[in-house]
């Protein structure tokens, strides 16, 4: 394939990852470099069993390929022949141990997993063919590289981009979760299991009050039962992955923020005084406002539950995730 196309397509690569990063909690080179060496790993497994259906195997399995030992190491020499192309002096010696101050905060196959439409979008519209889609995502890798030498050396970089290459290489790509596109360190909302009964109760809340719209339409106010059965079907939405989810997610996140919004309003309005602490009251609806409005109207407009705003562990936490706790989420 023409070396230009393959630079243009690189470097596309490159703008996507330096404009996503700015949006994450973890605004950090290392977090960057393990995501994108990640999307390389994959695509070197994706090349090397192209030939093999593993559909069946659960996202995070460990697979073994006899072409991805032998095209890996090439891919690595690729990019150190890059990194000296592009002036930036190393060393080479890569398999030492990544000082506790660089690793990255995150599992690097969740960024990866975020990362991985846009990069498939690029590859595409550049016409770039699966055995050419490593090398292409080295090239972006080694540009990365080259600009955060001020902040990462290229040796605890390059140390950082071998060890998530390998990782991704040897692991069945994870499933994007759309809290986790502007957002790929953070945990999962929700588990899988989680989201399914969310989807599967919220249709079926929403058929049954579908249906009491149509039968019983002279009971209550109809709009309102109509608006919150088509709620039940955007929250039934939000649980699939991909685009689809993304959207729901943010409009049910917006209702939840307008709505506690509007109660704000209406108490700072109409002051009730309340008899409890249960009752509806202007200091009830600051609170409201402040642990679900601000947070979810970040959701909405972001695209992902902000680290200021988490409430309770059902919310997710930023930082690193041990590896015990990324286990037990894949095995979920």
């Amino acid at each position: 394939m023409n070396q230009d196309i393959e630079s243009a397509a690189a470097e596309e690569i490159y703008q996507a990852v330096a404009n996503y990063l700015p949006d994450t909690p973890d605004n950090r080179p290392e977090t960057a470099v393990a995501g994108l060496a990640a999307v390389a790993g994959e695509q070197l497994l994706r090349a090397g069993m192209r030939q093999v259906d593993w559909s069946g195997l659960a996202p995070g399995t460990v697979v073994l390929c006899q072409e991805v030992d032998v095209s890996g190491p090439k891919l690595l020499a690729f990019l150190k022949q890059l990194l000296t192309a592009l002036g930036v002096q190393h060393t080479g010696r890569w398999e030492r141990d990544i000082p506790a101050e660089n690793l990255p905060q995150g599992d690097p196959l969740l960024m990866a997993a975020a990362l991985r439409p846009t990069v498939e979008k690029i590859f595409q519209g550049h016409g770039i063919e699966l055995d050419r889609s490593a090398a292409v995502t080295a090239r972006a890798l080694a540009l990365l590289i080259r600009d955060c030498r001020g902040s990462l050396e290229p040796e605890v970089a390059g140390s950082i981009a071998v060890q998530a290459m390998v990782r991704a290489s040897k692991t069945v790509p994870l499933t994007s979760q759309p809290v986790l596109i502007g957002q790929p360190c953070e945990r999962p909302l929700l588990s899988r299991g989680a989201r399914a009964a969310i989807a599967v109760g919220g249709l079926f809340f929403a058929g049954l009050t579908a249906y009491s719209c149509v039968t019983e339409p002279g009971i209550g106010n109809l709009w309102a039962r109509w608006g919150l059965a088509l709620f039940c079907v955007l929250l039934s939405l939000a649980c699939l992955p991909g685009v689809l989810g993304s959207f729901a997610l943010r409009l049910v996140a917006a209702v939840i923020s307008l709505a506690s919004l509007s109660y704000l309003i209406f108490e700072a309005i109409f002051p009730d005084r309340a008899s409890s602490r249960s009752d509806p009251s202007l200091q009830n609806a600051i609170r409201c406002f402040v642990v679900f409005g601000l947070p979810f109207g970040a959701l909405a407009i972001r695209g992902y539950y902000p680290k200021w705003g988490r409430y309770g562990k059902h919310f997710g936490r930023e930082g690193k995730i041990s590896q015990d706790e990324t286990k037990d989420e894949r095995r979920e």
